[in-house]
């Protein structure tokens, strides 16, 4: 069986990797759209798990303009002319990208029976609060309808609808199914599609394969509280984040946890000083680090992110400040219990 994989983020090649454990014989391609610097050391860990490696971008951009974004398409799709006839048994996508697309529809066009499935970005398929509404539309676009003609007309001759240039992550008609950490818990809109589960040993042969040779020093310990910060400018009430954290540092050093935190790998900005916090490396993800710690006594606490519900898959227990971020959002709270996370607003809600 051929595989074609078209991923993102470390987040994405994490759980494309868990992906490719569960069928060992299977010929696997990845195309890295990357949106973090790519080492030296994780194109090493790639070629492991992947027999062939095409990078068509190796670094975050920020948001670009429709005509910049168009060039940045071109110029990654003429990376891809070595796969561009190929025929694949499966192609995996992570998001609805125009780029991510047009390649899609490239393979269907070789193969009509080829199988699409989507790799979950960022545990979109149950708590992004982008499409809790109700009126919820396969056809919602994230540009304005003269970005979708410049599409059309700039990338003329490449396989693809482009009135339906929509991100929508997971949400797609064109994914059959999907391949997700909790499955039982995805959005209505996906019900129809087939959707198996990355279980817990598939999700730590992921993370191993792309990071056992990653070395992170932490402080000796018999337990921890563990932070993971999400951006700062996503943080709608920054101030009282920060407060609640330093209550809590002070709760979980009365109870003798040594407190870890870590920023997220894009990060520029930080909290000022938290006072007997250790700092772990921003840049290292935070799958590696919950892998590290799985089986000590960790409590983990982050925001509505992949980072929280990677620990609850992993068997942590974790705190989510999502009703202090989140107040009205109900099924973000909602999901997140089942999911085994507790939710907290203030310093009464959380036991550590």
């Amino acid at each position: 069986m051929k595989q074609l994989f078209v991923m993102h983020t470390q987040y994405n090649l994490i759980l494309s990797a868990a992906v490719c454990s569960r069928y060992p014989n299977a010929e696997n391609t990845l195309v890295l759209f990357s949106e973090f610097a790519l080492g030296e050391e994780m194109r090493q860990a790639l070629s492991k798990v992947f027999e062939r490696v095409i990078v068509v971008r190796d670094g975050f951009y920020k948001p670009q303009s429709a005509l910049d974004e168009i060039r940045e398409i071109r110029r990654c799709l003429s990376k891809v002319k070595g796969i561009w006839h190929e025929h694949f048994d499966r192609v995996y996508l992570s998001q609805e990208r125009v780029f991510d697309k047009i390649l899609h529809a490239r393979m269907k066009k070789n193969d009509p029976n080829v199988y699409c499935c989507n790799i979950e970005e960022d545990a979109y398929y149950s708590l992004n609060e982008k499409y809790n509404a109700p009126d919820f539309t396969y056809t919602e676009s994230r540009r304005m309808k003269r970005h979708r003609l410049l599409y059309a007309l700039c990338l003329a001759g490449y396989p693809y609808d482009y009135k339906e240039a929509t991100y929508c992550y997971g949400m797609s008609r064109m994914y059959q199914g999907a391949a997700l950490l909790f499955p039982s818990l995805a959005r209505k809109e996906v019900a129809d599609k087939e959707l198996t589960e990355i279980t817990q040993e598939e999700l730590v042969a992921g993370i191993t394969a792309l990071y056992s040779q990653k070395n992170v020093s932490y402080p000796k310990a018999e337990k921890y509280l563990l932070f993971f910060f999400d951006l700062m400018d996503r943080y709608k009430s920054p101030e009282k984040v920060k407060a609640l954290v330093q209550e809590m540092v002070q709760m979980a050093q009365r109870e003798g946890r040594t407190i870890l935190f870590k920023y997220h790998p894009r990060e520029t900005d930080k909290f000022e000083d938290i006072a007997g916090a250790v700092e772990l490396p921003h840049l290292v993800p935070a799958e590696k680090v919950l892998l590290d710690l799985k089986d000590t006594d960790t409590v983990v606490v982050g925001n509505a992110t992949t980072a929280c519900v990677v620990a609850a898959k992993l068997g942590f227990r974790v705190c989510s400040i999502c009703k202090l971020e989140f107040p009205t959002n109900t099924r973000i709270h909602r999901v997140m219990e089942q999911m085994g996370i507790t939710c907290i607003r203030d310093i009464d809600d959380i036991n550590i």
